[in-house]
C-alpha cells in the first residue's frame, strides 16, 4: 500500500511577543519590520507566545527560529492541553537588527509539520546615546547640544525671540531614523524626528524653536533647556538619566558650572512692568 508521507504546511499562527509590540507601520519615515521588540521585550529575557495549534495532541514539538532559520533558539514539548504555550529566549540568544522570524509545530506520531509565515521583526536593545560615561553627573553626558549665534553669556531680547533660534544636536551614539528628540524649552516641549539623511549624517541636527514656543516659557527667573531622546522602540536614553545637561546659549557641557544670561523685556504682548526687575536665565 502507498503511503502517506509527513507534510509542512504553512498553516501556524506567528508567535508573538508576550510583552505587548511596538507597530511601525506608522512611522514619519517607512520601516522595512511591520514590528518592534525593545529592551522591555527582551531582558533579562524575551517571552514568545504560541497559540494552541490545529489537531494539538501530547508531545508535540514547537520550535522558534530567530535569524537562523535552521536551528531554532528555543523548543519545547507540550504534555497540558492548554489555549496557548510559551517559549523564552535568554537575551544573550536574541539577535538584532532587522531579524526574520517563524515558529515551527512537529507533531506526535504522524510528524507532520506546521510552519507560520516567515516575518520580519526590528529588535533593538541599544539606548540613544549609548552608555553614559560620567553615572555621578545628574545628566546624560552623550548628549550634547548648543544654540546657534548665542555663545555663552548671550542675552535673549525681542528682535533674537521673534526670529526664533536653532537648536543644534549632536550626532549621539546609536542614532537611528525615527529617534523622537524631546527638546524641553523651559517645559514647552519641540519634538523633532530623526530624519534617515540626519542619522546618516555628519550632523548637526538643526531643530527650530519659534518665538511662539519662546513666549510660553518663562519671561522671568530661570530658564531651563535641554533634551532627550525616545527611538522607534520607545527605549529611552539614558538608564538613569534621560536628559542632557541644562546649558547656556552656545555652551557644551563641561565640568564648569553655568553662568547666567540676562532676559530683556519689552516683548510685544507682555507688560513692560514685568521686567523692571528682570531675574537670570540659565540656557
Amino acid at each position: 500500500m502507498p503511503t502517506t508521507l509527513p507534510q509542512r504546511v504553512e498553516d501556524l499562527d506567528p508567535p508573538y511577543s508576550a510583552y505587548p509590540s511596538i507597530s511601525l507601520r506608522s512611522t514619519l519615515y517607512p520601516e522595512n519590520a511591520p514590528i518592534g521588540l525593545g529592551i522591555r521585550h527582551v531582558r533579562p529575557y524575551a517571552h514568545f507566545i504560541f497559540e494552541k495549534w490545529h489537531l494539538w495532541s501530547a508531545y508535540d514539538y514547537y520550535a522558534l527560529y530567530l535569524d537562523d532559520l535552521l536551528n531554532a533558539v528555543a523548543s519545547d514539548i507540550v504534555l497540558d492541553d492548554l489555549p496557548r504555550y510559551d517559549l523564552f529566549v535568554p537575551e544573550e540568544h536574541v539577535p538584532e537588527g532587522e531579524v526574520s522570524m517563524y515558529g515551527r509545530v512537529l507533531r506526535a506520531g504522524t510528524f507532520q509539520e506546521s510552519t507560520s509565515p516567515l516575518q520580519t521583526r526590528l529588535i533593538k536593545t541599544s539606548r540613544p546615546g549609548g552608555t553614559d560615561r560620567d553615572p555621578g553627573s545628574a545628566w546624560h553626558t552623550g548628549l550634547v547640544m548648543t544654540v546657534e549665534g548665542l555663545p555663552e553669556g548671550s542675552s535673549i531680547d525681542r528682535l533674537i525671540a521673534g526670529a526664533g533660534v536653532w537648536c543644534l544636536i549632536e550626532l549621539y551614539e546609536h542614532i537611528r531614523q525615527n529617534d523622537r528628540i524631546e527638546l524641553s524649552w523651559d517645559g514647552v516641549i519641540v519634538t523633532h524626528i530623526v530624519s534617515p539623511a540626519e542619522a546618516a549624517g555628519s550632523g548637526p541636527i538643526r531643530i527650530f524653536v519659534s518665538e511662539a514656543i519662546i513666549l510660553q516659557g518663562g519671561l522671568l527667573g530661570t530658564l531651563t533647556l535641554r533634551f532627550r531622546v525616545q527611538d522607534v522602540v520607545e527605549n529611552f536614553s539614558g538608564e538613569k538619566y534621560q536628559y542632557s545637561k541644562s546649558l547656556l546659549p552656545g555652551q557644551r557641557a563641561g565640568p564648569q558650572p553655568a553662568r547666567r544670561a540676562d532676559f530683556p523685556g519689552g516683548w510685544r504682548g507682555v507688560q513692560p512692568d514685568r521686567f523692571r526687575h528682570p531675574k537670570q536665565l540659565d540656557l
